[in-house]
């Protein structure tokens, strides 16, 4: 599922990296956020799995900080 995530964030950046209008962007934004639905449901259940059982909690920590972080810089930059 994450390399069908992968696919989808393919698919939706290369619509947007074409669009040739609003409609297309908007289309290849909706299919973006597909993959990512997609990756955020199913990336912290893979780290967890693989993890070492005494370390679970704490990756699954740090990638859901990671991903705060990241949207919280991206809105201080824009």
């Amino acid at each position: 599922s994450i390399i069908i995530a992968a696919c989808v964030f393919t698919l939706g950046s290369v619509i947007m990296g074409m669009a040739l209008d609003y409609y297309m962007l908007v289309i290849g934004r909706i299919i973006l956020g597909i993959g990512i639905d997609i990756a955020s449901l199913t990336t912290p259940v893979y780290i967890a799995e693989v993890a070492l059982p005494s370390m679970r909690g704490q990756l699954v920590t740090i990638n859901t900080l990671m991903i705060t972080f990241g949207q919280f810089f991206a809105g201080r930059v824009d």
